[in-house]
């Protein structure tokens, strides 16, 4: 630590987490990567063959990743080990099938998954997982007269002595939550019973990978928003390793408690909600808007906040208290820490500001309605389909399930919607059928810049309400706001010294000219955003009452510890 004055006086808790939070910012450059690069070099890499039909799904889940995510990137790769090698990967599981989708389409190697048996029964559902070499499982509440996985048990196995790589997700079922949940044991007791099985048949030299990872969604729901896919170092498992001297049940105990640790240290992990929301004020007061910032940094310093401010030290005890009080005065004003943090300047130039903003709306409004008639049906039915799951579910927690029904109408929607534009083009100018070879491109290049186009349309239309707030708050709301994040940033930099590499990103320097920013907007690579805290919505208020989830969660593990009780 680069504190050691301000480290000593955290609890033995506080300094936990802050020795967590260390390990978590020197997790890419991790003795347990460096070992595991080496064990990679000793490894045979054998040719992976890939059916037709995996690759054609998986082309078609990239293609779904990145409409529906403006933004993802994959990190970690070549922590996954050659081809031809047994692992089993163990991401977090908080979006239903889309983390699947993900799993196929980012993933460099095949991946073998595992799914409830009642998929394979849905007729688009059912032809998807089983082209991407799916294993059937039984639930208990899908089948109450009795459960009977050993043949799924017995063919992961099998797949995993060949070499294969799995997926398999420790948190056993989907969940809308905070931080990784309880992990189940079923991945250590197919890893322990591979171990076993090489062990028999003198294979002493069989490793098994189990390799921690993340899919960090920024709005796991929402249309355009990011994605960083996280792989980290993995636990290296062989017949030789001391812990196949122990109990199988203390062996798989010891397994668990591993994974557990390195997929917390992987994933987004925070005490509540809560923290995970002061977690975003404090990232946005140490590195700004306007801060040079990939999202994969962006994900890296909202994880560190998120485990710095699950408990409280004794050198600022009340940090956790005034960054909630001051993200409540934001949202009661109506305006985001940017605007706080900046100065008002006249009213005068906030009414010029907001005349730039509607020149802006008002030249972008032409393609953006042409564009917006083309992509209309999607919109309509992703968010019908949205209301209807949250109607008919019910509960908060179950909006894990919207993404994958958004993207699945999508999917089916827009090439539909393009061919019948394209279509109906030709026929109304009367211009030969092969034309379709052209027109079809051009189609889908066009809806592809207009919703780039409705983007900045709203980004602006949003910032044109943030200057409107502006314009008319009083001064005195403003300046007690601005003071209570003046009293912050000295604070927030304090506790990030705690950790010694931490180091804010470079502030933006350069300002680029209107001709710049206009011919990049024809760039392929671009990405517009700069705070991603924001998605293709018009207002930042989210369907979703994170505390309620947070009570029903508590309160259904206090009925489930007093069950056990009795």
């Amino acid at each position: 630590m680069s504190d050691p004055s301000g480290y000593e006086c955290l609890s033995p808790r506080s300094k936990e987490y802050a020795d967590k939070t260390q390990k978590c910012l020197e997790l890419h450059m991790s003795d347990r990567k460096v070992a595991a690069q080496k064990t990679f070099l000793k490894m045979q890499t054998t040719e992976e063959k890939i059916p037709t039909g995996y690759r054609i799904i998986r082309l078609l889940f990239h293609a779904c990743v990145d409409v529906f995510y403006h933004y993802t990137e994959v990190v970690g790769a070549e922590n996954i080990p050659p081809t031809g090698n047994a692992a089993i990967l163990c991401p977090n599981h908080g979006n239903s099938l889309t983390d699947a989708v993900v799993c196929v389409s980012q993933t460099p190697r095949m991946v073998r998954l595992t799914a409830k048996d009642t998929l394979f029964k849905v007729p688009l559902f059912g032809y998807i997982v089983r082209n991407v070499g799916t294993v059937p499982l039984q639930r208990k509440d899908e089948h109450q007269e009795g459960v009977d996985n050993k043949q799924a048990v017995t063919q992961l196995n099998q797949e995993l002595l060949n070499g294969s790589l799995v997926c398999l997700f420790p948190e056993g079922r989907s969940r809308f939550h905070w931080k990784v949940d309880g992990i189940q044991r079923g991945v250590s007791s197919i890893a322990y019973t591979c171990l076993v099985q090489a062990k028999e048949q003198g294979n002493m030299d069989y490793t098994i990978s189990l390799c921690p990872s993340a899919f960090n969604y920024l709005h796991r729901e929402k249309f355009r928003s990011g994605l960083v896919v996280e792989y980290g170092p993995p636990l290296i498992l062989t017949p030789k390793d001391d812990i196949m001297q122990l109990e199988r049940a203390d062996a798989i105990a010891k397994i668990s408690e591993q994974i557990q640790e390195l997929m917390s240290l992987t994933a987004f992990s925070a005490e509540d909600w809560n923290t995970l929301r002061i977690a975003h004020t404090a990232r946005n007061i140490f590195a700004p808007l306007g801060t040079r910032m990939t999202i994969v940094e962006f994900v890296r310093l909202t994880k560190y906040w998120g485990n710095a401010l699950s408990v409280n030290d004794k050198s600022d005890p009340t940090l956790r208290e005034d960054l909630t009080a001051y993200q409540e005065r934001l949202e009661t004003i109506g305006l985001k820490d940017n605007r706080v943090s900046r100065p008002r300047g006249s009213s005068l130039y906030i009414m010029w500001c907001m005349l730039l903003r509607v020149f802006q709306i008002c030249v972008m409004l032409v393609p953006a309605l042409v564009g917006a008639l083309l992509w209309a049906p999607a919109f309509y039915a992703t968010k019908h389909q949205e209301k209807v799951v949250m109607k008919r579910t019910k509960k908060p927690t179950h909006v894990d399930e919207v993404a994958q029904y958004k993207m699945m109408y999508g999917l089916m929607i827009l090439p539909v919607t393009m061919m019948v534009t394209c279509l109906v083009t030709v026929l109304v100018q009367g211009w030969p059928w092969w034309d379709l070879l052209w027109l079809v491109p051009c189609v889908s290049m066009f809806m592809w810049f207009s919703i780039r186009i409705i983007e900045d349309g709203i980004a602006a239309l949003r910032s044109l309400k943030s200057l409107k707030t502006l314009l008319l708050i009083d001064n005195k709301e403003l300046e007690e706001a601005r003071k209570m994040r003046e009293d912050l940033v000295p604070r927030v930099a304090k506790r990030a010294a705690l950790c010694g590499d931490l180091k804010p990103p470079a502030i933006r320097a350069e300002k680029r000219g209107f001709w710049f920013e206009f011919i990049s907007k024809f760039d392929p690579k671009r990405r517009r955003k700069k705070d991603w805290n924001e998605v293709l919505r018009l207002h930042e208020v989210l369907p979703v009452d994170y505390a309620a989830i947070q009570r029903e969660r508590s309160a259904s593990l206090g009925e489930s510890q007093h069950t056990k009780k009795e």
